[in-house]
Formats: structure tokens, sequence, C-alpha cells
């Protein structure tokens, strides 16, 4: 596939990957064209450079609107950070003088969404509507302690804290099957590693690096 041109801010359209992409895409040159086996929705990709098209600047009448939106986004931004800062302070008080987090957070005209218990494993959350991927927020979790609130994260719209509950041992079913899990994350890497090597061997057989490392010839 060859993708329309992106920047570093946006994903390809006709591809399902993610940022690992961008960032591949963006560290390829001329000297090193190919990345590694990137993974996507459908597979695993290897990366070819193209070209790089140099950034150009816009007459003023063609950006003023979205100038104009992100500064008032930006600014919306600033305010909500800083009464999300003001609000962790309280939290964090009110716990340490066992004040219920969740009586001062709907004080404060917060909307407030309980979650049940997680585990690394958690995808989904049914019946809850959340700013941002719960894997997002089980990995913020997972370093938090017992009883205890996070610092402001921006999300969709807004920003969100986290307060976290009592933690439970995981039954043997779930160590079970996060053993089983942790294997075939480790079996897919090592599936990765092993591909983007053929890459680069079918590409070198085929004389494809010879003839970019060596143009003359």
């Amino acid at each position: 596939k060859t993708t329309k041109a992106f920047s570093r801010d946006e994903l390809p359209d006709t591809i399902g990957a993610g940022q690992e992409f961008v960032d591949a895409a963006f560290k390829l040159t001329k000297e090193q064209p190919f990345s590694t086996a990137i993974p996507a929705v459908d597979g695993y990709y290897a990366l070819c450079f193209d070209k790089k098209i140099p950034g150009a600047v816009e007459p003023l009448e063609t950006v003023k609107e979205k100038v104009q939106n992100d500064y008032r986004e930006d600014k919306a931004r600033t305010l909500a950070r800083e009464a999300a800062d003001q609000f962790y302070q309280a939290a964090t008080n009110s716990v340490t003088s066992s004040q219920s987090f969740l009586t001062l957070a709907k004080l404060s005209g917060l909307q407030v969404s309980s979650i049940p218990a997680l585990t690394l494993r958690t995808t989904s959350v049914p019946g809850v509507t959340l700013p941002v991927d719960i894997r997002q927020i089980t990995a913020i979790a997972n370093n938090m302690e017992t009883n205890s609130i996070s610092r402001p994260q921006f999300a969709t719209g807004g920003l969100y804290l986290l307060h976290t509950g009592e933690r439970t041992p995981p039954s043997a079913e779930e160590t079970a099957a996060g053993i089983a899990e942790y294997r075939n994350r480790m079996q897919q890497g090592r599936d990765a590693e092993m591909l983007s090597g053929w890459i680069s061997k079918q590409m070198e057989l085929s004389g494809v690096l010879n003839s970019l490392h060596n143009p003359s010839r």
C-alpha cells in the first residue's frame, strides 16, 4: 500500500495502525529507508521511505479561523487544568481527613463514574461511560497506592482524576489467564522480530538494499 502524505499529528486513514506507525515512518530517511515490522489491526507492516514534503506557510485568511479556535481551546484547557489542580489538592486533603472523595466530587459539580475492579487484562467496562480507553485508566491505577488520587489527566473534552479503592489479590483463574497472555505477547514479539529479519533478508536477496546503498550500480 502507498499512503497519502501525513503529518506527525495524524494517522494514515487507509491503515489500521496507531501512533507507533507514525513514529516509525518519521524515523525513516533516504539513507535508512526501511523499518522493522510495525503491528497494525490487520497484521504487520514494513515501511519504506518515499519522500518528505516540506511544510508550507498558509495565508492568514486560510488559517485565521483555525488559529482562533486553537487559541480558545488552549485557553479553555489552561483554565480546566487550573480547576483540576485545585480540586486535586482539595481531594487529597479530604481523603487524609476521612472526608469522602465521592462527596467532595459531587459537591464540586463533577461527573463521577464508579468503575468495578480492574485487572491489567480489562479492555472494556459495560454500562460505564469513560472519557478515555479503559486500558489507559488501568495502566495509571496499577501504579497508584490504595485510597489515593491521581494527578489530573487530559481526555477528550476535559480532564479526569482517579481515586483507587481496595486492592484484591487475583484469583487462580486470573493468574493463569495472565500468564497465558504474557506468553502470547512474548511469542508475538518473537514473531515480529523474525518477520523483520525475513523482510530484510528478502530485500537483500532481491537487490533492493544494494541498489539503495549503492545507486551507481
